[in-house]
């Protein structure tokens, strides 16, 4: 990775940034400028090395004499589906091999990185497919150094001080947030990752114990240690605050900044992109222009109207192994301008989970995180498809997958049960189906609320 490159590269874009509150029609011109530039790069990368998308740009016209003129009008939208079914192709580097690649992605055995030269993660599912996605070593230091540039204090470093960063979220197996969190340079980080699948007692004392300065998490996962804070029970006081993979509400932005009274950054990521752009504390969001490209289209695939809801369709700029090139990423936003009638970007619509309340053994109200479902079903080996359906004191799991993997499931989801404190009195079973339909939206929701 070229560090100089990278900071001369945010220094440019701030420095325009700063034109624009004197010319913010230049300001959009010499952004979109950059975008492009970075995007017929990638472009011309995918047309000589992916079989998939060369014959996609055929399919649409694009030859190698366009590759110079390209816009991103004029290339199609491509869907999650039509990756995963040709992941092999899509590939750039033809030493890789898919199965290769999810058999690491489930084999939590090595810390090492896939053919010590790329870092590996899958998707979560919910549009129902898994998909992997594989950045190589420098590629992936680009997106921590980009948000170690936009989100971290510099002077630390010169200092000789290392900033603590605790995660707490689904620790366990290959997921983009702790494939971020533990592949962060140590000579600026101090890391820990604090699982969800604990009891949430032993999750106060580990972050009590840590004192983060930052600490990264879900909006509802910081909405629920509220109390906990407000008690005292909870006595970290972090500098900062990173939400993501949910919506934040106004209101629980106000109950999260009134309880731990320090900067929130509400981030904007996937793990087809990583983190594409934050919203500091009441700030509007800041899409990484360096990093991707954002769009909200409509169903016709052209620019939504200000107010209507478009899908979110993203370009990955640096991702050269794995190109995600205008790539319907299966959010929804609502299209929004500024007052000098620029696009701007202030989040996605969905995304969002309410609590699970349990009856406890001992008669007491408990919770258990969502992400911790998640992380023993979306990312485990032979689950292909999964539903939680939540009733009262019930749960009742929706499998597509092996047998020797659901039983294996099974047996971890007892032990999250038993640690909880809930396994006497939440009625827990698995019924193997063959297949689970997606919502109207496209997606299949992990939760499920049932009327009792």
């Amino acid at each position: 990775m070229n560090i100089i490159k990278h900071v001369f590269e945010f220094m440019l874009i701030e420095s325009i940034y700063l034109l624009g509150f004197f010319n913010n029609k230049l300001k959009i011109y010499l952004i979109n400028k950059i975008k492009i530039r970075k995007m017929r790069a990638i472009c011309a990368h995918a047309f000589h090395n992916s079989l998939f998308y060369r014959e996609s740009f055929f399919a649409h016209g694009i030859l190698e004499k366009d590759l110079r003129s390209l816009t991103f009008e004029q290339l199609p939208v491509v869907k999650k589906s039509d990756i995963v079914e040709n992941i092999q192709d899509v590939f750039t580097d033809k030493t890789l091999n898919k199965d290769d690649v999810f058999d690491y992605i489930y084999n939590g055995s090595t810390e090492k990185a896939y053919q010590n030269k790329y870092i590996c993660f899958t998707t979560s599912g919910t549009l129902g497919l898994k998909m992997p996605v594989l950045l190589a070593i420098n590629d992936f230091k680009t997106f921590v150094f980009n948000t170690f540039l936009y989100n971290s204090k510099p002077f630390k470093i010169l200092l000789g001080k290392k900033t603590k960063v605790a995660m707490l979220g689904a620790v366990e197996g290959r997921s983009a947030g702790i494939a971020f969190i533990k592949n962060l340079p140590k000579s600026i980080f101090e890391t820990k990752e604090i699982s969800l699948l604990l009891p949430i007692d032993k999750i106060i004392n580990e972050l009590n114990e840590f004192s983060p300065e930052q600490l990264v998490s879900y909006p509802g996962v910081f909405c629920s240690l509220i109390p906990y804070k407000e008690s005292g029970a909870l006595t970290i006081s972090p500098k900062k605050i990173v939400l993501s993979g949910e919506i934040l509400t106004e209101e629980n932005a106000e109950r999260i900044n009134k309880a731990f009274n320090c900067e929130i950054s509400n981030s904007y990521g996937a793990s087809e992109c990583l983190i594409m752009g934050v919203k500091k504390n009441k700030n509007p969001y800041r899409l990484y222009h360096n990093i991707c490209n954002v769009e909200i289209l409509d169903k016709d695939n052209k620019p939504a109207k200000e107010g209507e809801l478009g899908r979110i369709v993203i370009t990955n700029f640096v991702n050269y192994s794995q190109p995600i090139i205008r790539y319907d990423i299966g959010d929804f936003a609502v299209s929004t301008m500024n007052k000098h009638g620029e696009m701007t970007f202030d989040g996605v619509s969905g995304r969002n989970n309410k609590p699970i309340f349990f009856k406890g053994n001992k008669g007491e109200q408990v919770e258990l995180f969502y992400i911790a479902l998640y992380s023993l079903f979306l990312f485990s080996s032979g689950i292909y498809k999964s539903q939680m359906l939540i009733g009262e004191n019930s749960i009742k799991a929706l499998i597509v997958g092996t047998n020797e993997c659901i039983a294996k499931c099974e047996i971890n989801m007892e032990k999250l049960l038993r640690s909880n404190g809930v396994d006497q009195t939440v009625n827990f079973f698995i019924e193997k189906v063959e297949d689970i339909l997606p919502d109207s939206n496209g997606k299949i929701p992990f939760i499920k609320f049932q009327s009792s």
